[in-house]
């Protein structure tokens, strides 16, 4: 993960660091900054968990160092955010998890030359985006943000990228697009929600697929959304159209569930086909 210089901070200089992400390298001697030569505190999130996936446990801890001034942390918390697209074509980013610090210890004073480090833990919701499929990424930009304050009037955020796999049963619904001959293209996540369906966030993750070997009016680009849960997958898909977002402005989808426990019994590949085979008949009842 990355690294944070903390030039003035807790000292009213701390506010002109401003929102940014970590760059994961150690920068500069702190000159121009109003520092002179002395060396600035620093913070540094770090995650532990390798190969993190929903509904499993993420941890980590934030290291704080005192540098050459000493560091004074008023609190700090630790989410992990995801950004999404509107239906109306708006940026927006939204909490998917709240990482709790280890023994709730959320402030901390460090001395000069000194180094704190706490933990911290949460528990990643089924519904978290997916940043990775078949170890390529997905596109979907998930970070943990460790926000910092001192003073009441110094705030430092500190933006490390995570990288969350997909589970197997979600590897499997999109092996099976894959094995009738689609690739993807991308996927995205979009703020919008599916009607008459118990969705636990603002956010659904769609994937974009085609099949250079199908014509255009034969399904040639789909979508498929995705919704993960405790007990499995629902799964639905449409024929695509890139131009609109909106779950309602879209082409009519079918839906198929898929089990947990039925993860290398069931045949998925059959319940794709059946919702290929059934979308241009809905199609054809919506005009």
């Amino acid at each position: 993960m990355g690294l944070r210089r903390l030039f003035g901070f807790g000292r009213g200089g701390g506010g002109s660091a401003g929102v940014g992400a970590s760059t994961g390298a150690r920068s500069g001697s702190g000159s121009g900054s109003g520092s002179g030569d002395v060396e600035p505190p620093e913070i540094d999130a770090v995650i532990t968990t390798v190969d993190a996936q929903p509904g499993q446990w993420l941890r980590g801890e934030v290291a704080f160092r005192g540098g050459g001034t000493g560091l004074k942390v008023d609190r700090f918390d630790v989410r992990v955010m995801a950004k999404y697209m509107t239906w109306q074509g708006i940026s927006r980013e939204d909490e998917v998890a709240r990482l709790t610090p280890v023994a709730y210890e959320t402030s901390a004073e460090v001395a000069p030359g000194a180094e704190h480090r706490i933990g911290f833990r949460g528990r990643l919701p089924w519904e978290c985006p997916i940043t990775e499929l078949g170890g390529r990424s997905t596109g979907v930009d998930l970070s943990v943000v460790t926000t910092v304050e001192a003073g009441g009037a110094d705030v430092v955020r500190d933006i490390d990228f995570l990288h969350v796999a997909a589970p197997p049963l979600h590897e499997a619904v999109m092996d099976a697009f894959f094995a009738e001959g689609y690739h993807r293209v991308e996927a995205e996540l979009i703020g919008d929600s599916v009607p008459y369906v118990e969705q636990r966030r603002s956010y659904l993750q769609t994937y974009y697929l085609e099949d250079s070997g199908r014509k255009a009016d034969d399904l040639a680009q789909i979508e498929a959304t995705v919704l993960n849960s405790q007990v499995g997958a629902l799964v639905f898909v449409r024929r695509g159209d890139r131009d609109r977002i909106g779950w309602y402005e879209k082409p009519p989808a079918l839906s198929f569930p898929v089990a947990h426990h039925e993860l290398g019994e069931a045949d998925l590949g059959s319940r794709v086909r059946e919702a290929l085979a059934d979308l241009p008949g809905l199609d054809r009842l919506r005009r």
